[in-house]
């Protein structure tokens, strides 16, 4: 298991399809486990 950070350039590419989209859904699909952080401020 991996612990990633993203910023909410990175968090866009899971909502919104574009370069870099099926890499982030894979990572952060239930399969592989890994843990994704992200600053307070990102959730609104």
């Amino acid at each position: 298991m991996t612990t990633f950070y993203f910023d909410a350039s990175a968090l866009v590419k899971r909502y919104s399809p574009e370069s870099g989209t099926d890499w982030m859904q894979s990572l952060m699909g239930p399969i592989p486990g890994h843990s994704v952080l992200t600053a307070e401020f990102t959730h609104p």
